[in-house]
Parts: C-alpha cells; sequence; structure tokens
C-alpha cells in the first residue's frame, strides 16, 4: 500500500532570520485503526527552505519515516517568506513665500526595517514628485517620493505637505502735518511698504487704498491717527500700521495798541485795546480764552516819559498765541498842546514888546486847556 506524506506549506514575513525545519506534514493512505505514529523513523527536513532569509518561494522536503507495511512517498511543500511592509514617509516642508519655484523634497522617514537593517538595503533613486515640484505662491502642496525598492521590503510611500506661507507685508501710513487752518482733515499722504520679495511691488496688490483713523474730519489742533485698509495679496499676509496726523497750531500774535496820556499826575492802568494777526477764516476773538492782563512798565507809570504796554492772559485752542509790546507816551499838556501853544507865545510876545509891557511867561508856562482852544499865558 502507498501512503503520501506531504510537507505543509509554511510561510512568514521578513524577519532576517534563516528559516529552519519545517510545518509538520501530512499523511494520505493509511488504513483503518493506522495513524503516523505506526510509521517508523525520524522526520527530517531539508530542501531549499533549510536557511532560507530572502522573501521568496522555497521548498519543504521531508524525510526519514518508513514502514514495513506501506510504501512511503514524500511529497514537498512550500515555504513562502513574503516581504516585510516598509513605509516611507515623506517629511513634512516648510518655507515663507519668496517668490521663488519649490524643487525637490526634505527628506523620508522609514517604519518597518528588520533585524537592525537600514537603507543600505534599498534599490534604486529617490525621485522627488507631486504638485509641490515648482510650487511657488501660498498654499499647501502634495510632496511625493518614489524611486526606491528593496527585495525584501514591500515599499509604499506616504506622501508629505509642502505649506508655503504667506509672507509678511507692513504696509505703514505716513505722518502728516499741517497749521490749523480750520478746515477738516480728509484721506491720507501715502504709505510705505516693506516686505516685498523677489523684486515685487505693489501690482500684486489688490484691492483699494482706503483712509480712516480720528483723522478722517479732524479740524482742531492735535494728533490724530491715520489708519489705511483695504489691501490684500495672495502671497502676502498685510499688517497695517497707523500713521500720525498733527495739527499745528496756527500764530497769532497779539498786538498791544500804542497810547498818549497827557499828564495829569494819575498813574496809567491797563491798556488801550489789541489788534490781532493771524487769525483763520472768519474766526476773530471770539474764540480767545483767559482774561486780558496788562504789565509792563507802562502799569503805574505817571510821570512824562514812554513805556512798554504789555499784555497776557490770553489763550486759544487753536493757537499759539505770541505778544507784542505797545508803548505808552505820557506828555505834559505843553506837548499836547504842540505847535498852537508855541505860536500862541510867540504872539503874546511879540505884543508885549510893541505896547513895551511885561514879558510873558516862558513856554515852560502851564496852559488851561479850555474846549478845543488853548488859554494864553498871563503877563507878569
Amino acid at each position: 500500500l502507498d501512503v503520501l506524506i506531504t510537507a505543509q506549506d509554511a510561510s512568514k514575513v521578513y524577519d532576517g532570520l534563516a528559516w529552519s525545519g519545517g510545518n509538520g506534514v501530512s499523511v494520505q493512505g493509511l488504513v483503518e485503526n493506522d495513524n503516523a505514529s505506526d510509521l517508523t523513523g525520524t522526520l527530517r527536513w531539508g530542501g531549499t527552505a533549510q536557511g532560507a532569509v530572502d522573501a521568496g518561494q522555497y521548498t519543504l522536503t521531508a524525510s526519514g519515516l518508513s514502514s514495513t507495511n506501506y510504501d512511503i512517498r514524500f511529497q514537498d511543500g512550500t515555504l513562502t517568506i513574503d516581504k516585510a511592509p516598509l513605509t516611507l514617509t515623506t517629511q513634512d516642508a516648510g518655507k515663507v513665500y519668496d517668490g521663488l519655484a519649490w524643487s525637490g523634497g526634505t527628506d523620508v522617514a522609514y517604519s518597518g526595517f528588520v533585524n537592525g537593517e537600514g537603507t543600505s538595503v534599498l534599490d534604486g533613486e529617490l525621485i522627488w514628485g507631486g504638485t509641490a515640484q515648482g510650487a511657488q505662491n501660498a498654499g499647501q502642496y502634495q510632496i511625493s517620493a518614489s524611486g526606491l525598492s528593496a527585495d525584501n521590503y514591500a515599499v509604499s510611500m506616504v506622501d508629505g505637505t509642502l505649506t508655503i506661507d504667506k509672507a509678511p507685508l507692513i504696509v505703514t501710513a505716513q505722518d502728516a502735518g499741517k497749521v490749523y487752518d480750520g478746515l477738516a482733515w480728509s484721506g491720507g499722504t501715502d504709505v510705505a511698504y516693506s516686505g516685498f520679495v523677489n523684486g515685487e511691488g505693489t501690482s500684486v496688490l489688490d484691492g483699494e487704498l482706503t483712509w480712516g483713523g480720528t483723522a478722517q474730519g479732524a479740524q482742531n489742533a492735535g494728533q490724530y491717527q491715520i489708519s489705511a485698509s483695504g489691501l490684500s495679496a495672495d502671497n502676502y499676509a498685510v499688517s497695517m500700521v497707523d500713521g500720525t496726523l498733527t495739527i499745528d497750531k496756527a500764530p497769532l500774535t497779539v498786538t498791544a495798541n500804542d497810547a498818549i496820556w497827557v499828564y495829569d499826575n494819575t498813574p496809567w492802568l491797563g491798556g488801550n485795546g489789541l489788534t490781532y494777526s493771524g487769525f483763520v477764516g472768519d474766526e476773530d476773538a471770539a474764540v480767545l480764552t483767559g482774561d486780558l492782563q496788562w504789565n509792563g512798565s507802562a502799569e503805574g507809570a505817571r510821570e512824562p516819559g514812554e513805556y512798554a504796554l504789555s499784555p497776557f492772559g490770553l489763550d486759544a485752542a487753536n493757537y499759539t498765541v505770541t505778544y507784542a509790546d505797545g508803548q505808552l507816551r505820557i506828555i505834559t499838556p505843553m506837548e499836547a498842546a504842540g505847535v498852537p501853544y508855541t505860536r500862541a507865545v510867540q504872539q503874546a510876545q511879540r505884543m508885549a514888546s510893541e505896547q513895551g509891557t511885561s514879558t510873558p511867561a516862558d513856554t515852560a508856562t502851564p496852559l488851561q486847556i479850555v474846549g478845543s482852544g488853548i488859554r494864553l499865558p498871563r503877563f507878569k
């Protein structure tokens, strides 16, 4: 009777270790009540599977069993060593937009090497592909690796991601200034750009420059915020920096009016009014605050002479007030009379000479001003 002893197939995933032995046998042809234990001898293993390490298929050959009652035949089995899974993950990459096209990749990470093995077992050359190749604009792109294989590994590739971030672009509203003119401010002056790359300029911007901030409609002296907005760009992260509008106070000169005072032995107090130079538009002294006060050498002056009339005490929200002194002249009554007095004295002297009378008083003699005329000096 024939008995067929078949080596059972076996398999494993490549682990870098040599195969030894077998995977058991199946016995066909034994008659009822006989079993494999009735066979004599020792099961031995051979075939190309013995010592097999690399992925592939090998023969498992069984031998060494016999029987006095059966003709023994052996049939080989197969050892299959499957490739181990090896995952190559493309590393993510990133950069800030610089106007230049991306090429290649960064690196790959390996997962699955066994028994201390590494990249030296790989064949081929790493090739980069995916949508990242040639990518220039801000966004996310696929980085694909390929070109590698291995006898004992089933290589699978996992894509990475290239992220091109927008480049920072700072748009700074330029400062502006003017002198108070009573008119409301509108708009801005200009902006300065910092951050364009690779020779690019404002042509890559979208939108329209819009002006805002507290400066819009500002009229009075002070500092105000000039804000720019409305611009964007595909490849730039636009940030705005405010500028400052400075409205300086307008210069206003307050000049004390000159005064002439005829000596009467009473002290001078105050002034003789003011003249203004510098009001804008239809504005006038109504916009001034504070209390007008006077100082200078004129205050309390009573003797004939020239004195300074110095005003102070006024202020204005939109004007820088400066003062110009006036002059107070305290004159004698004779100076007040002037030429008519001199002629009257000369006439009196002629009359006295012709009539042979006493000489009249000299020009230092006090006069009496009567209405719009002059009372002549009396003869001695």
